[in-house]
């Protein structure tokens, strides 16, 4: 048999809610009553427990809009992970820890220049010449990072897992590059 919701005065949802009489007062003086019992104000136990809630700073929840919103999480988790399959999206740290390696390749090829420049460049070279010199050295120097650089993105838009990643940083120690300074 179906319970019926009963209305109860200040004294009965005292009784049934565990809230002093004073509280609920207070939080049902803005409340129009639901109905009257014994002659005085009543309210449904579920009305009186929203006006508590209310008063006391704390937001009442609709089952169906929380239902709602936990499916969206769901579906949008479930995006990701089809965009993580598809190749769509990557991982940051792993892209980051490639970006890292190229940064330490492209610092470490400019830092030895100078030395490896000064040993082929000799007094009374034509201005042409060195300048043609400097920029093949910063040619190769960009050429091996952006070949090196656009085969390492590709494999991790392609699935590359997080232990193959750390596979390009060992690789870029070896060459005797510091990875991420």
């Amino acid at each position: 048999m179906a319970m019926m919701a009963r209305l109860l005065t200040l004294s009965g949802l005292e009784a049934e809610i565990g809230v002093d009489r004073r509280t609920l007062g207070k939080a049902l003086s803005g409340v129009d009553p639901d109905g009257k019992a014994n002659g005085r104000n009543a309210w449904f136990i579920k009305t009186a427990i929203s006006a508590v809630n209310r008063s006391n700073g704390k937001e009442e929840l609709d089952p169906s809009a929380e239902k709602a919103r936990l499916d969206k999480a769901r579906a949008d988790l479930a995006e990701l992970d089809l965009a993580k399959k598809r190749g769509e999206v990557v991982d940051v740290a792993t892209v980051s820890a490639v970006v890292s390696a190229e940064y330490a390749t492209v610092r470490a090829t400019l830092m030895a220049m100078p030395s490896k420049l000064a040993s082929i460049i000799e007094p009374g070279m034509a201005r042409p010449v060195i300048q043609d010199l400097v920029l093949k050295e910063i040619t190769d120097a960009l050429e091996a990072l952006s070949a090196d650089g656009d085969a390492k993105l590709t494999a991790i838009a392609q699935g590359v897992s997080a232990g193959e990643s750390q596979e390009f940083e060992a690789a870029a120690e070896t060459e005797g590059l510091a990875v991420g300074q």
